[in-house]
């Protein structure tokens, strides 16, 4: 137990505190979902219809309200990280390091709505290799950068910046892949 009290956290800790910020994550996701839900059938009839034009104003404008409702969100427990990490405990250990997740992470809560609300815009336009491709490269940021992170013995802050340049990397580079896909009918292959 001195070990323990020594580098700051427990196990029991490390468990309080990843549930705290992934049930986080899970509200990025369903708050996401709530600006995606209707969004992603409009792209799929206007990429069904030809619309092509109207398909691609559908999803940028349904990507940019949900990133501006996870930035919201984002900027609102960065501020104020109890307001969200205090629903679920009042350990001072887990409320710290909760508070330094919100701190690295929070400010990318916007672009990884972005990157999940273009995900699903190129379900309904039938592409989706790009995402499919963005979200593998999130995860291997984390797990190769964490595998590096803890042979370093890096602190707990470190695997929080990690997260949060993942979900960086993942909203940016899944904009990109919508933004270079041709959406459209496949042309046949003779």
């Amino acid at each position: 137990k001195k070990e323990q009290k020594k580098k700051g956290c427990c196990a029991s800790c490390w468990g309080c505190c990843f549930s705290c910020c992934t049930c986080c994550c899970t509200t990025n996701y369903c708050c996401g979902m709530f600006t995606q839900a209707g969004f992603w059938f409009m792209v799929g009839m206007a990429v069904g219809a030809g619309d092509i034009a109207r398909a691609r104003r559908v999803a940028w404008t349904a990507a940019a309200v949900s990133g501006l409702n996870l930035s919201l969100v984002g900027l609102i427990v960065w501020l104020f990280p109890d307001l969200w990490a205090g629903l679920f405990t009042t350990d001072p250990v887990v409320l710290d390091n909760a508070r330094q997740y919100l701190h690295w992470a929070g400010p990318a809560f916007g672009l990884f709505g972005v990157g999940l609300t273009l995900y699903f815009a190129s379900q309904g336009s039938g592409r989706v290799l790009g995402p499919v491709l963005s979200a593998s490269v999130r995860l291997a940021l984390v797990a190769v950068g964490g595998f590096w992170l803890k042979s370093q013995q890096a602190p707990a802050w470190h695997y929080f910046a990690l997260v949060g340049l993942a979900m960086v990397v993942y909203g940016v580079s899944t904009a990109l892949s919508v933004r270079l896909t041709r959406w459209g009918p496949r042309t046949p292959s003779r």
